[in-house]
């Protein structure tokens, strides 16, 4: 009798392993990815005989490779970005789902949607780029580079063929920003044309406390301290976007309606845990991005006089905010937008180039006469509650009073000392 030979069956590299068990039944075994903790996964099947076990272990390592292919092969560009952007909309800030949507849907679709994923090249990115750039600005071209790396990224993690020179193409090159400070002299001549407006005080808190356009027009007045003189910053006003409440179990929508906002099961689609307060419709207060975005700076006498004005006046409109509309609803962002560049048009400035100045440029303004002013770094952080417009340094906790003072010196260039 030939002695038995204790030796396994040779499989090729990937294929799975075959053996038997102490009770005779005849077990294949192949690795299928990994756990979620980083783990080899493996899948079983079992037969009666060896040559049994054999047909189904190919079968199954065979099924396994076909699903993966048809996950590399048929995937195309949209339909990944049809994937993906329901899950980046649970994982990012609103703001953020909004560029990135709006990136997918505007540039990368249009340009190179049909592409399949393992087919892409150098050349595709570079065709996005293309797109944008002969349409918008450097940065917006920077800015959808990454949700398309994002987005391949994310691919790529699932599981899909994306060559690896796709990571390697660099982004759009920065081009030079024509973004500066409202100058001092110009700043001045704005507010003198906006003092027969009763909102004049909206413009003061931009240019005289580097207040953001999101935190003015997010403003209540149950953050405002006129009798202590202190004005708390955090919220902003944000819109948050609508999903479908009517999606089937295959995640198709049943209301018949295209968009989110007409579906009679709409929500309001926010990642877990991201603070919100509903205002009117979908304009929500949210959480400043950044922690330093939230911060507590001093109102200067001229201020608590304007805003105590404001406030008291026949004509305001029942609202929790500070600066509403007539009918006490939130002030749209283009509507506050017009509201500035038609203010300049009454000072009769203009930005150096020709154009109306940005409003963030009042930041700038605020931060520049802070500087002038020889306030200390960190002072300035805690007025403007955004390190990176100074210092990478970390913030540190600034004195209330010496916050006083340096606002007293911006009013006293803006001549708002009366």
């Amino acid at each position: 009798m030939a002695e038995m030979s204790s030796k396994k069956p040779s499989r090729t590299y990937g294929s799975g392993t075959v053996f038997q068990r102490s009770d005779g039944r005849w077990i294949g075994r192949y690795r299928d990815g990994y756990t979620a903790s980083g783990k080899p996964r493996f899948r079983t099947v079992s037969a009666t005989t060896k040559e049994k076990c054999k047909a189904a272990l190919n079968k199954a390592v065979r099924e396994k490779r076909e699903e993966e292919t048809t996950l590399d092969v048929r995937m195309s560009v949209k339909a990944w970005s049809d994937e993906w952007l329901p899950r980046q909309q649970k994982r990012v800030r609103p703001s953020g789902y909004n560029a990135d949507r709006g990136a997918v849907n505007n540039w990368i679709v249009p340009n190179i949607g049909a592409r399949k994923l393992h087919e892409l090249t150098p050349r595709d990115i570079r065709k996005v780029h293309d797109a944008v750039s002969a349409k918008r600005t450097q940065s917006t071209a920077i800015r959808v580079h990454a949700t398309l790396m994002g987005a391949l990224k994310a691919a790529s993690l699932e599981g899909h063929t994306i060559p690896a020179r796709i990571f390697q193409v660099a982004p759009p090159a920065q081009g030079k920003s024509d973004r500066t400070e409202v100058s001092v002299a110009d700043a001045i001549a704005l507010l003198k044309a906006a003092e027969t407006d009763p909102r004049r005080s909206r413009w003061v808190a931009a240019l005289m406390q580097g207040m953001r356009q999101g935190e003015c027009l997010g403003l209540t007045w149950d953050h405002v301290d006129l009798e202590r003189g202190l004005l708390d910053i955090s919220w902003q006003l944000q819109p948050l976007p609508y999903a479908h409440g009517c999606l089937d179990d295959a995640g198709k929508t049943t209301c018949g309606k295209k968009r989110a906002g007409s579906c009679s099961a709409r929500y309001f689609a926010v990642p877990v845990g991201f603070e919100h307060e509903q205002v009117h419709l979908r304009w929500h207060l949210v959480r400043p991005k950044t922690a330093s975005g939230q911060r507590t700076i001093p109102l200067l006498p001229w201020m608590v006089a304007a805003l105590t004005e404001w406030r008291d006046r026949d004509d305001a409109p029942d609202s929790r905010l500070v600066w509403p509309a007539l009918d006490g609803t939130p002030v749209q962002p283009k509507d506050d937008v017009l509201a500035w560049e038609a203010l300049q048009e009454r000072a009769g400035v203009r930005h150096p180039d020709g154009r109306y100045y940005h409003l963030h440029e009042c930041r700038h303004a605020t931060a520049t006469i802070l500087m002038a002013l020889g306030v200390d770094t960190q002072v300035i952080i805690a007025i403007m509650g955004h390190a990176s417009i100074l210092s990478t340094r970390r913030y540190q906790h600034a004195d209330l009073e010496m916050m006083r003072a340096a606002l007293a010196g911006v009013a006293e260039r803006l001549q708002l000392t009366a």
